[in-house]
């Protein structure tokens, strides 16, 4: 007999559920008509109903499954700020031309001032702290790479990072196995389904249509605009946003091709006594 590898109060859901549960509630009825149309009602879906509604905008946010079911409820809650460009899937470095890192670092440094100003305006409660980021450098060699990202991080990312040598490595992590490392000031961390729960309350606020259980079938151009078709109905919209992120499919291959995936990795403990978990991590950095 194979014994049981999980302990007996083993739960297979993220555990930032206990705090929001992705759900579908009473459906909202597809409109038959939008401004906007957004396919997609995680982060980006739900950020840009709400940009588009404070500026008067009609829009509506067309989700597949339950609200809230996707990735923006399962990410780690780390918000890096940039520090990821330019990482390829394995986590070592890719070879990505300079000026176009620039450029994106330069977009994800606009972004978190968006998350920034998002939590601020909308008084969302997500447990929202920027205490940085240590990144451990593996070997020397590692270590002098990401001193020569620096002046590029600094530059276009405002990251405020900057290099702690191996003998003041333990100000930042109870460990020796790395050869220092670099810290990025610029960096924060949040619950990431309360965050959610915040962008979908916000919405609601301001009347936008958040359709759940309401999966795109089909997309077609009608004259100036377009048919929206779903599996609760079809609207028309003078625009499409697609906003489905790792969930693009082949409703729109062309950005299908252009997903890039990114590496994530969350360590999980017991609950720790709160002198211990700062002992480990002295400053609460994310790691």
């Amino acid at each position: 007999m194979v014994p049981d590898i999980f302990h007996r109060d083993f739960q297979p859901t993220p555990y930032w559920w206990e705090a929001y549960r992705p759900v579908a509630g009473e459906l909202a009825d597809v409109p038959r008509s939008a401004r906007v149309a957004i396919v997609g009602g995680g982060y980006a879906g739900l950020s840009t109903a709400l940009e588009l509604a404070k500026n008067g905008i009609d829009a509506v946010v067309l989700e597949a499954n339950e609200l809230g079911f996707g990735a923006s409820t399962r990410n780690g809650g780390a918000v890096s700020g940039g520090v990821n460009v330019g990482k390829s899937f394995t986590g070592r470095t890719a070879d990505v031309e300079p000026s176009r890192v620039g450029r994106i670092l330069s977009d994800a440094s606009d972004a978190f001032v968006l998350i920034d100003r998002l939590i601020d305006e909308e008084k969302i409660s997500c447990f929202w702290e920027k205490p940085g980021r240590f990144v451990g450098a593996w070997t020397k060699k590692h270590f002098a790479a990401q001193a020569r990202r620096l002046a590029v991080l600094n530059a276009a990312a405002q990251s405020g990072a900057n290099m702690v040598p191996p003998e003041r490595q333990r100000e930042e992590i109870a460990s020796d196995y790395y050869f220092g490392g670099m810290v990025v000031e610029r960096s924060g961390k949040l619950h990431p389904a309360l965050y959610y729960k915040g962008l979908l309350d916000a919405c609601r606020r301001r009347g936008v249509a958040v359709c759940a259980r309401a999966a795109v079938t089909g997309i077609d151009r009608i004259g100036t605009g377009w048919l929206v078709e779903t599996g609760r109905g079809a609207l028309s919209a003078g625009d499409v946003v697609i906003a489905t992120n790792g969930y693009t499919g082949g409703l729109t291959p062309a950005l299908r091709r252009r997903v890039v995936p990114v590496a994530s990795h969350i360590i999980a403990t017991e609950k720790l006594p709160q002198d211990l978990a700062r002992s480990l991590i002295p400053k609460g950095r994310t790691l």
